[in-house]
């Protein structure tokens, strides 16, 4: 029960994210769904149409491979028969692939798919597969069969279709919606040539252009904040040089040299911050980029359900259209008289409006029904990202878009929303640096220790400006940082002269405001404090050859090994537990002066994430999370991938890659179960056992390769929410 509680929650931080979000625009291309929508409501009802679905999103078949093989197979018997010549026998081929599309419909009909929506998905990948003029005789026949199938389905259920006898009348051309020029015609009218001249006259006197409306990013507010945050960084670090260099005869060059770093690290921190804002507008940027890439299909800008009735309304207008812009017209519309040939143009209406009626329309609304649906994978071209969006789509039972041939066993349940409380949060991160007993056991020297130690904080904190964190203090083995939405600007704050109380600030509380990154950004802190940590031990091994005389180090060229060879005595130095815990501002932490006018952090998220950095591994530092971290932390990043892809899909062959991208399509339609690798900060998040349910005190808690376990009859429940939490391990890329 749990276990699917939080696995819904996951689901729907999956559905939400901005990487759904992105998949979205790239592939579900909702503006132009809608488009093409309104152009067919034009021609048919909504309850006509309705086999789309409710949904606002490309519709997608996926077939099993098994069925993916037998059109394949089918179709490449097929072309090379047609390549050959030996067009004798390709009625033999096409009865046999016929065939198996009679046992796709047979199978569409079992799961409810509507045989229309089938018809013009494989219509769709027909024409994308055999393109060429040459292949007409073959789209002939699986056209005419399709259609055969698709009445025989609908007159089981006995009703009508007023889609197929529509389409039926459309011409059979190899070429897609997005692909069609007028021009492209002409082969197949009568007077094709002539048609078109027509048809673009008329399109100007009585068709708007149709636009896609785009959903444009208002970025002046991030301008804004980069500008400003950028003048306060020179305004306050120019105002303390100045006060520096008016005292600096008062002051000795330890105590300069003090406020410089002071400066430099608060002018680090403004860049870390400026950095990230330009992050959050180079993605917004690339969001609204996408929808501005997606274009009306030129083909549409002729397209008008009620054009004939615009004309006949407006038949003098038309007649003066025809006579000003045509330069000629066939013999059959002209008419001879004593003083000449004259053109007939009410025949050239009546012909036309009957041709554009029966011919042109069912041809482009066909076209605008294959557009909108699709086969997966439909050619070597479809991506594992396509295969993700698929994936999160085919979850909403709601609105149906995406459809298994045969149906797949999904068993999802309704998730809660979670975007409310998790999308923007305050974070808290605490860590503890271990092996300071072993180095204080072996060095004996309490003014070394401090040096060593102090210089190993120092390499955490270049992470914690990196990020725009806020280093609230030095718990002597860890610190605690905050991460808020202005949790930079607090370090300016630190930046004040030794002995002259009146320059330390007047403020006594701090209003924290939550921010869309502040998971994101202590999650690398994290990932950067665990490489700073490494890079700091393999700097100073030599150092440490002293500290383990006793140990059997024979053999250990200190200058050469790398840190993964370190016998585990020498790793476990200077390793971290870090845990990270988030939340709400004011009701989970509050940021204010202590008893001594320190500033100092209260609250829950202190206790959860003090909690999390007590886990120890035996081997590594660890890193661990709470679920709000990790749902905020999802629903943020640029992009995520699960787990159990570890294999790269490698274009060797179409059947091998069309297996692997169904695969990845149905794994995310379960889920990807608190699994997920993000390329972009790298790392990867595990979901670990959840925590014994009880009441008690934390005693022992370890954290082995597949789970946390709690010594026995010792568990963690959270007073306030009164239920278990559940934690997640964050794991840096070279770890994987």
């Amino acid at each position: 029960m749990l276990d699917e509680k939080i696995s819904s929650l996951e689901r729907k931080a999956e559905e939400e994210s901005n990487y759904a979000e992105s998949l979205r625009r790239s592939f579900g291309r909702k503006s132009y769904f809608n488009l093409l929508k309104d152009c067919l409501l034009g021609l048919f009802t909504p309850s006509e149409i309705d086999f789309l679905g409710s949904c606002d999103s490309l519709t997608y078949i996926v077939f099993s491979e098994k069925i993916q093989s037998e059109l394949k197979k089918g179709l490449k018997s097929m072309k090379s028969f047609l390549s050959e010549g030996e067009k004798k026998y390709l009625t033999v081929q096409l009865d046999e692939f016929i065939q198996t599309l009679n046992k796709i419909f047979d199978e569409g009909v079992k799961t409810g798919i509507s045989p229309v929506l089938i018809e013009f998905a494989l219509k769709r990948w027909l024409k994308i597969q055999m393109p060429s003029n040459s292949a007409i005789p073959i789209h002939k026949k699986v056209g005419l069969s399709l259609q055969f199938f698709s009445k025989r389905e609908l007159r089981k259920k006995a009703s009508r279709s007023n889609i197929v006898r529509f389409t039926e009348k459309s011409l059979l051309l190899p070429v897609s919606l997005s692909e069609i020029k007028i021009e492209d015609l002409s082969d197949f009218i009568e007077a094709g040539d002539f048609f078109c001249d027509v048809a673009k006259i008329f399109a100007d006197c009585f068709i708007n252009p149709i636009k896609i409306e785009v959903q444009r990013v208002d970025y002046t507010d991030i301008k804004e904040r980069m500008k400003s945050t950028q003048d306060l960084i020179k305004e306050n670090a120019s105002k303390k040089l100045k006060e520096i260099f008016e005292e600096v005869n008062d002051l000795s060059v330890k105590e300069i040299q003090q406020y410089l770093n002071e400066i430099v690290k608060y002018i680090n921190s403004g860049e870390a911050k400026v950095r990230a804002l330009n992050a959050q507008l180079l993605r917004a940027k690339n969001l609204t980029e996408i929808e501005e890439k997606v274009s009306v299909p030129g083909i549409l800008r002729f397209f008008d359900p009620n054009l004939g009735e615009k004309i006949r309304k407006n038949i003098n207008r038309a007649t003066v259209g025809l006579n000003e812009n045509l330069s000629s017209a066939p013999d059959s519309f002209l008419s001879r008289s004593l003083l000449g040939k004259k053109t007939d143009f009410d025949s050239i209406i009546d012909w036309f409006i009957k041709t554009y009626d029966q011919v042109f329309l069912p041809t482009i609304g066909e076209l605008i029904f294959e557009e909108m649906v699709k086969i997966f994978p439909e050619t070597e071209n479809d991506s594992l990202e396509e295969a993700h969006w698929i994936g999160l789509l085919a979850r909403k039972s709601d609105q149906p878009a995406v459809y298994f041939i045969p149906e797949i066993e999904r068993k999802l349940s309704r998730s809660e929303s979670i975007v409310k409380d998790c999308l923007k949060t305050v974070s808290v991160m605490v860590y503890d640096i271990r092996g300071s007993s072993i180095m204080g056991d072996k060095l004996l020297n309490a003014e070394m220790e401090d040096q060593i130690r102090n210089e190993f904080q120092l390499a955490l904190l270049k992470a914690v400006e990196d990020t725009n964190g806020f280093f609230v203090k030095d718990t002597g083995d860890g610190g605690i940082v905050l991460f808020s939405e202005e949790s930079s600007d607090f370090n300016l704050m630190q930046i004040s002269k030794s002995g002259n109380d009146k320059e330390k600030s007047e403020v006594d509380r701090i209003e924290l405001k939550a921010s869309l990154d502040a998971a994101s950004r202590a999650i690398r802190c994290a990932r950067n404090m665990l490489e700073y940590s490494e890079r700091f031990v393999r700097k100073n091994l030599n150092r440490y050859q002293e500290w383990f005389r006793d140990f059997d180090v024979k053999g250990i060229d200190f200058g050469g090994i790398t840190y993964e060879r370190l016998p585990p005595e020498y790793r476990k130095i200077f390793q971290i537990g870090i845990g990270i815990a988030s939340g709400k501002p004011g009701e989970d932490v509050y940021l204010g002066k202590n008893v001594l006018g320190r500033f100092d952090l209260t609250g829950n998220l202190i206790r959860r994430a003090n909690m999390y950095s007590t886990v120890h591994h035996p081997d590594r530092s660890v890193i661990l999370i709470g679920a709000s971290t990790m749902f905020s932390f999802l629903l943020n990043v640029g992009s995520f991938e699960s787990v159990g892809n570890e294999e790269k899909i490698e274009k060797s062959s179409y059947l091998s890659l069309q297996k692997k991208l169904i695969e990845e399509v149905i794994r995310w339609v379960k889920g990807l179960s608190g699994n997920y690798v993000i390329s972009d900060h790298k790392v990867s998040l595990q979901r670990i056992d959840y925590l014994l349910d009880g009441i008690g005190q934390k005693e022992k808690i370890e954290v082995s390769e597949e789970s946390v376990s709690v010594e026995k009859g010792v568990s963690f429940f959270d007073g306030k929410v009164r239920e278990e939490r559940v934690l997640y391990e964050v794991i840096p890329e070279n770890r994987r």
